[in-house]
C-alpha cells in the first residue's frame, strides 16, 4: 500500500498560494472604494476636529506674532541708534496708535540750514551756485506682522528730550509730534544715549508685550508675554 503521508515540503506550495489568494481578495475589496455615506462621514469628523484644532492653533501663532514684533521694535530701536551715531543727528522714532505703522527719521530743528555762503557750492555753469549739503533719508522700515498694533507708550522726557522737542520750532517733526494722531516722539542721540520708554505692543487675543529702552546706554529689552492687568501704569 503506498505511503499517503506527506512530507511539509510537499504541502509548502500550496499554503503559500492559499495565502496568495487571500492576499489577491483583500486587494479586491479594497478597491471597491467607499459610499457616500462613509465619505460624508469622515468629512464630518474632519470637520468636528478643525473646530477644536483651528482655535487651538491660532492662540499660540498669535502670540509667537506678538513676540516677533517686539523683537522686530528692539531691532528698529537698534538701527535708529547707530544712525544717530553714524551722522551725528538725532533720530526720532515715532508711530501712529492702534496700527503696526512706525517711522525712523532724523529729527529736524531747523539748524541743518545753514547759510549758503558757508557751504560748498556745485558749478552751475553761470546760473547761481547751488549750497551742497549731505541729506539723511529716513530708515526704511515695514509694518508690524498682521493682528499686532502699538498700544501706548510710557516716556519719562528728561531735560534734554524737553530742549531738543522745544528747539524744533515749526519743522516737520515738530509739527508731526504736535499732531494728535501722533504718539510721543522717543529720541535717539549721536552719543548712543535715548529717551527712556516702555513701549506697549498687543494682539487681537488681549496679550501684551513691554518693550523697555533704557536711556542711558540706548539698549532695549522685552518682557514675556502680559495679560492687560499687568501692563505698567495701567
Amino acid at each position: 500500500m503506498p505511503n499517503l503521508k506527506r512530507s511539509p515540503r510537499s504541502l509548502a506550495p500550496r499554503r503559500f498560494a492559499a495565502h496568495r489568494a487571500r492576499l489577491h481578495r483583500g486587494v479586491a475589496s479594497m478597491r471597491r472604494g467607499f459610499t457616500l455615506v462613509e465619505l460624508m462621514l469622515v468629512m464630518a469628523v474632519l470637520v468636528v476636529i478643525a473646530a477644536f484644532a483651528i482655535p487651538a492653533i491660532k492662540g499660540p501663532l498669535d502670540n509667537y506674532r506678538l513676540r516677533k514684533s517686539a523683537d522686530k521694535i528692539r531691532s528698529a530701536f537698534a538701527s535708529a541708534r547707530a544712525a544717530a551715531a553714524r551722522t551725528g543727528m538725532t533720530h526720532v522714532f515715532q508711530y501712529k496708535p492702534e496700527t503696526g505703522e512706525y517711522t525712523i527719521e532724523p529729527w529736524t530743528t531747523g539748524d541743518e540750514f545753514i547759510e549758503m555762503n558757508s557751504l560748498p557750492t556745485m558749478n552751475t555753469g553761470g546760473a547761481a551756485p547751488i549750497a551742497s549739503a549731505p541729506l539723511v533719508s529716513p530708515l526704511k522700515t515695514e509694518p508690524l506682522p498682521t493682528g499686532v498694533v502699538f498700544h501706548g507708550v510710557l516716556t519719562e522726557t528728561s531735560l534734554r528730550d524737553l530742549r531738543t522737542i522745544s528747539g524744533a520750532g515749526d519743522s516737520a517733526s515738530a509739527i508731526a509730534t504736535a499732531s494728535s494722531t501722533a504718539a510721543p516722539p522717543i529720541l535717539f542721540y549721536a552719543d548712543g544715549t535715548s529717551s527712556n520708554a516702555t513701549v506697549v505692543l498687543k494682539n487681537g487675543r488681549g496679550v501684551y508685550v513691554q518693550i523697555k529702552l533704557r536711556g542711558l546706554t540706548g539698549q532695549s529689552s522685552a518682557s514675556k508675554l502680559l495679560s492687560g492687568d499687568k501692563i505698567s501704569g495701567s
